[in-house]
């Protein structure tokens, strides 16, 4: 989760259930693989 920033940390630490089925860790993830 290097690529997250301080709110989006937060909002991992709240709910990460949701936080990891959402679009924006999908991306960034699949963005992190193709390097």
């Amino acid at each position: 989760l290097y690529f997250c920033d301080t709110p989006c940390l937060k909002e991992f630490s709240k709910d990460p259930e949701r936080f990891l089925s959402s679009t924006h860790f999908r991306l960034e993830f699949e963005d992190l693989e193709d390097a």
